[in-house]
């Protein structure tokens, strides 16, 4: 399905990423290899690609309730996640990042994620949207 997303995408003139990790995550999972469609760019990548690490499905853990994956959340959000939940939320946000500034490397779009995370940046931004 990507290259029918990527038309889409194409045809409304806007950046965008296609995300699928082999595993079937539909994000950037860091378990192992994951497809990535932009305007300038489609792939497979690994984490290491990016300078990540690989991490287990095991430590990406989402909970068995709905108040159990909001916990997680707002603890990751918070910069109180895991070594692994903070790496794939980095790799996501650094890839969304990289959307508004196309010119900037993937690696350093993650590294500025990786500082709104650990700052509170991301946490005062949910909690702005939530009020």
């Amino acid at each position: 399905l990507i290259p029918l997303y990527q038309a889409v995408f194409e045809d409304m003139g806007s950046e965008y990423a296609v995300i699928r990790s082999a595993d079937g995550y539909d994000e950037i999972s860091l378990t192992g290899s994951f497809s990535l469609a932009t305007k300038d760019y489609t792939g497979v990548l690994q984490p290491s690609d990016i300078g990540m690490q690989e991490v287990t499905p095991e430590a990406l853990y989402g909970g068995k309730t709905i108040d159990e994956a909001v916990t997680i959340f707002r603890a990751v959000i918070s910069g109180q996640g895991t070594d692994s939940q903070n790496a794939v939320v980095c790799a996501n946000a650094g890839c969304a990042i990289q959307r508004f500034k196309p010119e900037v490397s993937l690696q350093d779009c993650i590294a500025e994620a990786r500082e709104a995370l650990s700052r509170g940046g991301a946490h005062s931004t949910l909690e702005s949207l939530v009020k």
